[in-house]
């Protein structure tokens, strides 16, 4: 009997393409905490839909990186990578933040199966020393159900040292305004909880009839 992504995972109750795919296979890596599943598809599932997902399967199965195998049957795929080649990067980065620094700017070229993609900046060595070609071959798998060829050639301009400098700093920054963010709420947290304390008090010496202590 068919199992399906709705079925078998109930309390993920996001409405898109994905809920309808079949579940073939499952596999948890425990070595590598690593959740891979492998679906089949009678729908085009976008990257949105592929991140929604993952980010659920993360926090519901407490794993440190999910990986989706997605099969297709009988689907004609819009290939539109030209189109959301950001949404693409944007996707990469929140998985690998230090790659979003090389591949910010990035230009792709198709050429029958190949995808070239051209690089502002040095990096290329880096990328296909972790292994990014692969991992987005992958991924385009995934999106397109095509098998592409990626390369990464470095196109740099005169003053690209600045402008990797400047980008590095400004997600230097952003890092920066994020942690003061997340201190500022966790001080408004211990402040509503200090003042519920308080409360708390104040409601039982009144019951009781006692004078609240200082």
């Amino acid at each position: 009997m068919a199992k399906y992504i709705k079925d078998v995972f109930s309390d993920y109750t996001v409405d898109n393409h994905l809920i309808d795919a079949e579940i073939k296979n499952v596999n948890l890596y425990k070595k590598t905490n690593k959740l891979q599943i492998s679906i089949l598809s009678s729908k085009p599932i976008a990257l949105a839909d592929m991140e929604s997902f993952e980010n659920y399967a993360i926090k519901r199965f407490k794993v440190a990186k999910v990986m989706i195998d997605i099969e297709y049957q009988n689907v004609e795929m819009e290939q539109n990578i030209e189109k959301e080649w950001q949404n693409i990067v944007n996707y990469i980065a929140k998985k690998e933040p230090f790659s979003r620094a090389i591949l910010n700017g990035s230009q792709i070229e198709i050429k029958e199966k190949e995808l070239i993609v051209s690089l502002g900046t040095k990096g290329a060595d880096f990328l296909l020393s972790k292994k990014f070609d692969k991992g987005l071959e992958h991924l385009l798998l995934n999106l397109y159900s095509q098998n592409y060829k990626v390369n990464f050639v470095e196109k740099l301009e005169e003053n690209y040292r600045e402008k990797f400098e400047e980008s590095v700093k400004k997600q230097e920054q952003e890092f920066v305004k994020q942690l003061q963010e997340e201190a500022n709420r966790q001080s408004l947290e211990r402040q509503h909880e200090e003042s519920l304390k308080a409360q708390e008090k104040e409601i039982e010496a009144a019951i009781s009839g006692e004078e609240p202590e200082e």
